[in-house]
Parts: C-alpha cells; structure tokens; sequence
C-alpha cells in the first residue's frame, strides 16, 4: 500500500484557499478592467489603431471569463461550510451540473478569445516591423473589428461542446454515445491547444525582440558612419518631408504598443507555462495521485493571474497608458482626498475655536472703575 503524500484533509484545504483565492482575483480583475475600459473610451489613447480595440476586447473578454467563473467557486464555497447553499446544490445535482456546464462554456470561450487575440496582435506586430508597406493595413480598427469579430466565432464554435453538454445534461439523464465520443475529441483538442497556444505567442514574440535588437543594431552602426554627413547635408532633406515632433511621436507610440505585447506576451508564458509542463506529465504513470490533485489549483491559480493583472502590465510596459491612468483616475482621485482632508481640518479647527473660549483683561472702562473686567475673547 501506497503512502499519499497529500492527505485528503490537506487537498481539500488547498481547493478551499483555490476558491477564496479565486474571489480575490475575480475583484482585482473587477477593478482593472473597469480601469482600462475608462481609458480606453474616455481618452485618445490610441485611438486610430488596431491595439485599442484589442485591449478593448480583451479587457472584456478577462471580466467576463473570471466572473462566470465565479459562480462555480460559490457553490464549492457553500458545500465546503455545510451552509444552506451547500444543502440546495447537494440536492439539485443534475440542474447545478448543467450549470457548471453553461458557466464553463462561457468562460472558456472568453478565455479562448483574451488567448487568440494575443496570438494574432503577436503576428500582426511581427509582420508590420517584417513588412510595413505590405502589412500596414493590419493597424486599422477596421481590420481589427474584423478579426476580433471571426475569433469571437471562433472561440464560440471551438468551446460549443460544453453548451450542448449543458443542455443534454439538463434534459437527459443518460449521456448518449455521440456525446461521449464528441466528449473525447474535445478533451484532446483542449489538451493540444495548450501548448500550441503557447508556442504561438512565444516565437512570435522572441522573433519580435531578435528583429528589434537587430534593427536598434543597426541603426547605431548606421549613425556612427554617416553621423557627419546626416548632421550637415541630410537633416535638411529629411526635415522637408517629416516633422522631427511627428517622427519623435510616432516612435513613442510604436515603442509602446511593442512594449505592452512583450509584456502580456512575457506575463502569458510565464504564468502558462507551469501548466504546460503539467500536460507532458501523464498521471497514469504515477502511483501517487495526490500531488497532482494537490498541484491542480495552483496550475490553476496561475492561468487566471494571466487573465487578472492585464491592467497593471499595461501600466508597467506603456509609459502613454501610465500618463493617462494617472490623470484620469489617480489625479482626481488625490484631490477628492485634499479636499475631504481640508474639509475636515476646517470642522476640527472651527469646533476648537468655537468651544475654547479663552478669557482676558479688558483695561477699565471709565476711571472710576478700577478693578479689571473679564470679557470672553468672542464678544470682544
């Protein structure tokens, strides 16, 4: 007999923290999305290009994956503390299953779109620095409505066996033999689009940084053999046709939209890829199950971080997305606080000036009184 590492007792608390955990995320996501849904419709921020309505998209596309979520999370909440809740989900199995169905088709379809559109805004960034003149159209919101439009259908089709599973659950009580076999090719397809995903974002992005290095290279080689020659003769002939501010600003704005798609690139892998590896791990072959189902919530853990901190990379990676947060919520929020502190520094100051009434020596009134008079300071 085998010894678990993991007790039963020690993988039900590790799903109770998953849970709690997974409330906190969903309100941190809450706050961040609402965060760069602001900024993005109530500022200029890049407002003619396709980034912003992938941020857009995605923005929504984290909210709504972390909240159907959360549902599911309650319900184990509530069978874990033996609450009424608990009761009512023990007693209505095959509604609550259907449910859970219903939830989880949602939020892996919200899921599948945040994933594919860092997949194609990786593509489109790498193929505009390959070839601007041949890919530039890619920067258009109009092309981007486009493609966000196709991977939301997409993502739809790819994660339509959970709906169906969903239904059937609702109105059968025995799971046909297409269900089952559709439940089989779906489970390898969900296995395989892990990795691939991966991969996907990955090279496109470390070919992004190659060919930025590369260019960057260049450019300092190119200015230290013709520096004299582009200081005296060719500065004029370049000014003649592009603005030194334009040129300074559209490198700015091309440098940040590149910084925050290596960021979410960076911050995707980094949290996928513990669960990548979990995939090439085959728990058949072990003996012990329990590091495993001790190891699942973590794994977990780390997929949805992807999903809750977008918001706080884009503030790290984009300099432009920083100045904006900052004027349109952290300067207005910091002069609510000034005022509210003032207003309650006047109270405090008007209450003490009020109810201290100190008393003084008023010099005689007429010489024939000597004696001095004690007058409050008010009524002076």
């Amino acid at each position: 007999m085998v010894i678990p590492l993991y007790t039963d007792q020690q993988i039900q608390q590790m799903r109770l923290a998953y849970a709690v955990l997974y409330m906190c995320f969903t309100g941190l996501c809450t706050v961040g999305s609402t965060f760069n849904l602001c900024i993005l419709t109530c500022t200029h921020y890049k407002r003619h290009t396709s980034l912003r309505c992938y941020m857009l998209t995605t923005s929504i596309a984290d909210l709504m994956a972390l909240w159907l979520g959360a549902p599911r999370q309650i319900f184990r909440l509530s069978s874990i503390f033996k609450t009424e809740l608990g009761a009512w989900v023990e007693l209505n199995q095959d509604g609550i299953q259907a449910a859970n169905c219903l939830l989880q088709g949602g939020q892996l379809t919200f899921m599948y779109l945040s994933d594919w559109i860092l997949v194609v805004f990786a593509m489109e960034r790498l193929l505009i620095l390959v070839s601007p003149f041949r890919f530039g159209f890619l920067q258009r919101p109009t092309a981007a409505r486009t493609i966000v439009a196709i991977l939301t259908v997409v993502s739809l089709l790819y994660s339509l066996f959970l709906y169906v599973q969903g239904f059937v659950a609702f109105t059968v009580s025995d799971w046909p033999k297409w269900i089952l076999t559709w439940s089989n090719i779906q489970r390898v397809a969900d296995i395989v689009s892990v990795p691939v995903t991966f991969f996907l974002i990955l090279l496109p992005s470390a070919a992004l940084i190659i060919f930025l290095a590369h260019q960057r290279k260049s450019e300092i080689s190119h200015l230290r053999v013709h520096g004299s020659s582009t200081s005296n003769g060719s500065s004029k002939t370049s000014t003649a046709y592009s603005s030194p501010a334009n040129t300074k600003r559209n490198t700015r704005s091309q440098t940040g939209t590149n910084l925050i798609l290596l960021g979410s690139a960076t911050f995707y892998t980094l949290t996928r890829f513990p669960f990548v590896v979990f995939l090439f791990l085959d728990p058949a072959d072990y003996v012990d199950q329990s590091p495993f189902m001790f190891s699942l919530p973590l794994f977990n853990l780390a997929i949805y971080s992807a999903y809750t901190f977008t918001f706080f990379v884009y503030v790290v990676s984009d300099e432009q997305f920083r100045q904006h947060f900052v004027k349109l919520i952290v300067q207005p929020i910091l002069a609510h606080c000034t005022r509210c502190r003032q207003r309650r520094t006047g109270d405090s100051n008007g209450r003490s000036s009020s109810g201290n009434k100190r008393y003084h020596k008023v010099p005689p009134m007429s010489p024939l009184t000597s004696k001095a008079l004690l007058t409050p300071v008010s009524s002076v």
